[in-house]
């Protein structure tokens, strides 16, 4: 997928993937924990470290415990066990750390912004691929989520990461009319599905949107449809019929979890259906104000197949969750990959603009595309500036060195 691309370019893209790494490395190595996923998720992370791969909140409940209640459980599945598991995994190896239970995100963060850059070469051309994983790279909303300062961490990346891999693998598919390319891009899928179960369906609306193009409605393509979907089930349900046989309550709990979000609003007071859309330039830039109808106008004037997947990787999540009685910023971040394509798009398009007008009208464009750049910039800045303040970091407690000075094992500390 790079061999028709230039040397700068290439050059380009490794720098951008170092500095976007090295960023990514400082994110992560807070000491402190961030309010409130990350404290569960690391501890869920710790005990599948130390003990078995199941996810356990307490790994020894001395007392009893409400299966309905996530916050205070012993098997634990309030979330797919996919980015837990990688979390617990990167404990095991490296130790009981803040940044081992972070390096899960900080690798799939740095590769997601190689997946962008992926996405915009194969869907448009290189140069929008570059700009969008420069936007990727120093976005402060992506590196907030990669370091756990917000969001839900490893969760969360993973889930962003398997999309992309599985949309990215679906284009490739069908530009080659590859079924195997096509099964893997269902493997991935079902790995997102693991991470953070039904978001990550977009993948196969996406496809099925497709099939609604005359050209797509062929034999060929319901077999891609039937391939992704059967190559999904087979990596995801063994998981969701093991845990829905061996622990029904918690596995039910869990479910019912996820339904009163979208039914009642849960945590955050009011529901107002337009949430996601007003957190937009907050997370992405006031640029983006202007790149998002640009890019709905492109896909009105030209049809493209490329625009189409883009705008209904937006479009599809935003609809569904701002239908969703709880308003919670994290259930649309994984819409984060196409936002930055739109706003390489626009900055792309009036580049190109320029090259074609009076030079009055030049000034104009130069000014949008340098204003657009600063509004990116100062949302980024202001982000990474809340990271290095430890926004939501919780207070190192009291209560480990008091444990360790019980000499008996497994000491139990009450407040």
């Amino acid at each position: 997928m790079l061999c028709n691309t230039s040397f700068k370019k290439k050059l380009l893209l490794a720098f951008l993937l170092a500095t976007g790494f090295l960023i990514r490395c400082w994110a992560i190595s807070q000491p402190n924990l961030h309010l409130w996923d990350e404290m569960y998720h690391a501890l869920v992370e710790k005990n599948i470290a130390t003990g078995s791969w199941v996810p356990m909140l307490y790994a020894d409940p001395l007392l009893p415990y409400d299966p309905d209640d996530w916050t205070t459980n012993h098997v634990w599945l309030h979330k797919p066990p996919l980015g837990l598991w990688l979390g617990g995994l990167s404990m095991k190896i490296f130790g009981v750390h803040s940044w081992s239970h972070r390096l899960p995100s900080l690798i799939l963060g740095t590769l997601s912004i190689f997946l962008t850059f992926l996405l915009g070469k194969q869907l448009f051309h290189d140069d929008i691929g570059l700009i969008a994983a420069a936007i990727h790279a120093y976005s402060g909303h992506a590196i907030m989520y990669n370091s756990g300062t917000y969001g839900m961490d490893n969760i969360d990346n993973s889930l962003l990461f398997f999309v992309q891999a599985s949309v990215l693998l679906m284009v490739l598919a069908l530009q080659k009319n590859s079924v195997l390319m096509m099964a893997f891009s269902g493997i991935a899928l079902g790995l997102a599905i693991l991470a953070k179960s039904f978001p990550s369906l977009i993948v196969a609306g996406l496809l099925v949107s497709l099939l609604l193009y005359p050209q797509r409605r062929t034999a060929r393509h319901l077999l891609f449809f039937a391939v992704m979907v059967g190559s999904a089930f087979c990596v995801a349900f063994p998981w969701i019929y093991y845990a829905s046989h061996t622990w029904p309550k918690e596995f039910l709990a869990g479910q019912k979890n996820h339904m009163i979000h979208f039914l009642l609003p849960v945590y955050t007071g009011q529901w107002d259906p337009l949430y996601h859309i007003k957190n937009i330039p907050r997370d992405y830039g006031e640029f983006a104000v202007l790149a998002l109808p640009l890019f709905y106008y492109a896909l009105y004037k030209k049809r493209s197949e490329s625009i189409l997947i883009i705008s209904l990787w937006i479009s599809i999540p935003y609809a569904i969750f701002s239908a969703a009685k709880t308003n919670i910023n994290t259930l649309v971040y994984y819409c984060a990959p196409p936002i930055f394509l739109t706003l390489a798009y626009a900055f792309y398009f009036i580049w190109e603009k320029q090259k074609n007008v009076w030079q009055d009208h030049r000034k104009i464009l130069w000014s949008l595309i340098l204003l657009g750049a600063a509004l990116s910039l100062r949302v980024a800045g202001e982000k990474v500036i809340q990271i290095g303040t430890g926004l939501f970091a919780v207070e190192k407690s009291h209560v480990l060195p008091i444990a360790n000075q019980v000499k008996v094992n497994k000491p139990v500390v009450f407040n």
